[in-house]
């Protein structure tokens, strides 16, 4: 049994739901859910799986971080990636396309765009054609 806190727990306490001063924690002996002075956790080794009949948005003013040694797959219809600030987003690695074409700020194709004033040479290309 626990003083401080109080908890629905099996009898070795592997798996249990825990509250107390310090939080909630919830764990099936191997996956833990914490939550605990603003922030949550998630500890899964055996991956995490989200279902959403409808749209999903996560907005945080304060950092949010996932980290997965393996692959990690985001399947949507449509998926916004962006912030609101001005600031700076950064992908880390090679990004592709597999049935898709990716488009910069000014709606122009990176993979099918063409330049004006070529000249043959060592002379650098000038802006894409919109």
């Amino acid at each position: 049994y626990s003083t401080e806190n109080i908890e629905l727990r099996d009898r070795e306490r592997k798996s249990y739901i825990s509250l107390g001063p310090e939080g909630i924690e919830i764990t099936d002996g191997t996956a833990v859910w914490k939550m605990g002075g603003g922030s949550v956790s998630l500890y899964a080794p055996a991956g995490i799986s989200q279902t959403s009949g409808a749209s999903i948005t996560m907005a945080a003013p304060a950092p949010v971080s996932i980290s997965t040694p393996s692959t990690a797959t985001i399947q949507s219809s449509n998926m916004t990636l962006g912030g609101d600030g001005g600031g700076r987003n950064e992908l880390e690695g090679t990004l592709s396309s597999r049935n898709g074409t990716f488009i910069d700020k000014n709606n122009v194709s990176l993979n099918t765009h063409a330049h004006t004033g070529v000249t043959p040479g060592s002379g650098a290309t000038r802006e894409p054609v919109k």
